[in-house]
């Protein structure tokens, strides 16, 4: 329960409190744009609030015991509970920041930290968790799988007369192709404390570099295999092909396959962005051929 016990701030008290607060260099504070509180140590003992007399309303006194309204509640110093927001009337209150920062001090330092937002408790004191940074070194941890990738004509069948070297035909299409086992999100995520940050890598695309010397060719998804249906067809359906135009006269070419994977990441505060792009790749050698027999 988020109940404050009431210290009636005079003119000599918070003049007493200013001291107290030079001599003890422990204090709360509230980041630019609503970034997780530092949390430090009570100065004055658990189970502690402040209440607040607005100068301004006439002599209001917001003194008087405990409210009895359930957890985050106090008198003048009203915490809404899953939250680190004062309610009224310290919202209102000339010192109201102050207010705020001692009653989550309270709720840290007394295990409530399930009533206020992830990672507002940091758990060690004077320091705030960036959760952007978590990302980044949750992206810098990311594992991504190599892609296994498949052709057709298929990468198993070698020809004798080119030094048992795989091939391909030229003028008819390269069918390429990821094995849908790698083809799933990947995760990362690193914590501190309570505060934690998720990266997450998607495969998106399928890039063939066909390796003699023209631009890759970019297909959305991991391909699929070539089928007897497509016979020498554009690919379709989510087919990925190249179409070599000219003999490697024995020597072979190298073609490099790549996977694009979108990366994002998300906080255990809310907070949410993206990074760059990361790909695998796998390598393989063939050379292209004219045709003889089509034997796919």
């Amino acid at each position: 329960m988020l109940t404050r016990s009431i210290i009636t701030m005079t003119t000599a008290a918070l003049a007493a409190l200013a001291v107290f607060a030079i001599a003890t260099p422990q204090a709360v504070a509230d980041p630019p744009g609503g970034g997780p509180v530092v949390v430090t140590p009570n100065p004055v003992g658990p189970g502690v609030g402040i209440s607040i007399n607005d100068p301004g309303s006439g002599g209001h006194d917001q003194s008087g015991g405990d409210t009895g309204k359930g957890p985050g509640h106090g008198p003048g110093c009203t915490l809404v509970p899953g939250t680190s927001q004062c309610e009224s009337p310290c919202v209102n209150a000339p010192q109201s920041q102050a207010c705020q920062n001692w009653a989550i001090q309270d709720a840290c330092n007394n295990g409530e930290q399930a009533l206020l937002p992830p990672g507002t408790c940091t758990g060690t004191p004077g320091r705030v968790v960036d959760t952007a940074q978590l990302a980044g070194q949750a992206y810098g941890e990311l594992r991504l799988p190599a892609p296994t990738v498949h052709r057709s004509p298929t990468e198993t069948r070698l020809d004798p007369a080119a030094g048992n070297r795989p091939y391909t035909w030229v003028n008819l299409w390269t069918w390429f192709w990821a094995d849908p086992s790698i083809w799933d999100q990947q995760t990362k995520t690193v914590s501190d404390g309570q505060t934690s940050a998720t990266a997450t890598a998607r495969p998106t695309t399928l890039v063939i570099d066909p390796g003699d010397g023209n631009d890759p060719v970019t297909c959305k998804g991991p391909g699929r295999p070539w089928h007897a249906t497509d016979a020498n067809n554009t690919p379709t359906d989510g087919g990925c092909g190249y179409m070599y135009r000219h003999v490697s006269t024995g020597r072979p070419v190298t073609a490099t396959v790549s996977v694009t994977w979108s990366v994002s990441w998300t906080g255990s505060d809310g907070q949410a962005g993206a990074f760059d792009p990361m790909q695998t790749q796998t390598s393989m050698g063939f050379v292209v051929e004219q045709i003889q027999a089509l034997n796919r």
